[in-house]
């Protein structure tokens, strides 16, 4: 028996390390959260998750500590249904509009746009969602039924929905299996449950880890189906989609619909392969690392103020993989106005507003997702020859 948690899809106790990162940080402005993060494989079914699993208070502290300064959102009457809902409302509306007027209900429900998107479809639409914020724009901007808080909590008596969704929400569940079988038997006879997670297969890698503090699993298409399976439930569709929208910093994802059938589906997980992606992944994000490292340590080698836009776990990642960044580096800069003001990792925090005053010779950007859209920013201020990027696409360097 290994010294790992039990697996949360099949329940066994052999398990292998994947990954692990001693100093996980959040940034916050006025307090810096780290962690330890584990993750391991289990050789059971190959899922990957995280061990020890950290309790329900843990998380909460996690998602405060993460939340964004709510100035820089829509405010509650505001909203608009973004590329990648639609995209997600076309996928699972071909499968529904035979229905008549589905009922769906969208577990983290977000600021609403899918069910909007839907609804303009002709769906009747219910949202769970634990942020007040989010649950506020969806109701005031779209007029959508919100529930707050979490699908464990709510009783929604005799209500039953032709399709229950999890968009980028099931990998951040404690226990999985619970949560399907509790959607499961929210189902109408025929009833589809639509799972959106990131794909393995099709990671971004960067120094930011995939195998971040929130995600508690990382599926493959086949762990996925495998876990569901476990439930009674078959996959009728199950999609690979690269989610390219460049106003969305959603990872590469698996998509899945699924039905239960009365028989669990005859599903044989394939270790191998969950492994072999594992290590895919890796074996990039450490060349990835190297490349960028030396590209950094010829830079900071010719002397100068370097600053650095970003000032979250990228740039904590990016510090831990090239301490000779400390020395150099004068200055970050980070447009959330909370981290404005404030030391990060002995740095001080500044308006990218800020940045002629603190005269650089090199801006190195720490933000993958939207390293495009800075540098553009960079560009229009004049400081194009002075813009060190370290990805060749932002946000779509994948294993």
């Amino acid at each position: 028996m290994s010294a790992y948690g039990p697996c949360p899809s099949c329940g066994g106790r052999q398990a292998e390390l994947a990954a692990e990162n001693p100093a996980h940080s959040v940034n916050t402005g006025a307090r810096v959260f780290t962690s330890r993060i584990r993750n391991v494989l289990c050789r059971g079914c190959g899922l990957i998750y995280n061990d020890p699993m950290p309790t329900e208070t843990e998380l909460a502290e996690l998602y405060v500590a993460m939340a964004r300064d709510v100035s820089d959102r829509p405010a509650p009457a505001t909203g608009r249904i973004m590329p990648i809902e639609r995209d997600q409302a076309d996928f699972v509306w071909q499968h529904v509009e035979g229905r008549g007027a589905p009922r769906v209900l969208d577990i983290g429900c977000s600021m609403g746009g899918f069910l909007a998107a839907l609804r303009e479809r002709g769906a009747t639409t219910v949202g769970i969602e634990p942020s007040p914020h989010d649950a506020a724009v969806a109701r005031d901007a779209f007029g959508l039924d919100v529930r707050p808080g979490f699908l464990e909590e709510i009783d929604f008596g005799a209500e039953r929905f032709d399709l229950v969704s999890m968009r980028f929400v099931f990998e951040h569940v404690r226990d999985p299996r619970g949560i399907v079988r509790r959607a499961r038997a929210l189902l109408t006879d025929g009833g589809l449950l639509f799972i959106e997670v990131p794909n393995l297969a099709m990671p971004f890698v960067g120094f930011d880890d995939y195998f971040s503090y929130g995600h508690l699993q990382t599926f493959t298409r086949g762990t996925l189906q495998y876990l569901c399976g476990a439930e009674g439930l078959t996959p009728l569709v199950t999609e690979e989609h690269a989610n390219v929208f460049a106003s969305s910093p959603h990872p590469p994802s698996i998509r899945a619909l699924l039905a239960w059938r009365g028989t669990p589906p005859e599903i044989v997980p394939d270790v191998d392969a969950a492994r072999a992606h594992l290590e895919r992944y890796l074996q990039a994000r450490a060349s990835l690392i190297a490349r960028a490292a030396g590209q950094l340590r010829d830079l900071v080698s010719l002397g100068g103020r370097v600053v650095i836009y970003g000032a979250g776990t990228h740039t904590a990642e990016l510090w831990r993989a090239c301490p000779f960044l400390a020395g150099k580096t004068v200055a970050m800069v980070d447009g959330n106005p909370a981290l404005q003001g404030h030391d990060f990792l002995g740095v001080p925090v500044r308006s990218p507003r800020e940045l002629r005053p603190l005269r650089p010779d090199a801006i190195v950007i720490s933000v993958r997702t939207a390293e495009a859209q800075i540098a553009g920013f960079l560009a229009a201020e004049g400081f194009a020859d002075r813009t060190v990027r370290l990805y060749a696409e932002a946000g779509t360097a994948a294993a």
